[in-house]
């Protein structure tokens, strides 16, 4: 809902989760927009206060439309939270 205006908008539901512990983040956003999903997913790493040593996406369409660029972003986003980890 936007709350100036009362409307209600409609949003798309970016979902984190750690395999292991399970441990889930969840963020509504405008769109799947790779934009938006590297803001999600620097969201999550600063909600868990680390990363794992692999980062793997799913089938995403900005995430695996242009592999390579959509990589090295969160590859970049991800050595400056913890040097070392691996996208995957």
């Amino acid at each position: 809902m936007d709350w100036a205006t009362g409307e209600l908008i409609a949003v798309e539901v970016f979902v984190d989760i750690l395999p292991n512990s399970k441990y889930t983040y969840v963020e509504a956003c405008h769109s799947q927009k790779r934009a938006d999903f590297i803001t999600c997913y620097g969201h999550a790493l600063e909600f868990y206060g680390g990363v794992s040593k692999a980062i793997v996406s799913d089938n995403l369409k900005s995430a695996v439309t242009r592999v390579p660029a959509v990589m090295r972003q969160l590859s970049t986003a991800a050595s400056r939270t913890l040097p070392g980890t691996t996208t995957v």
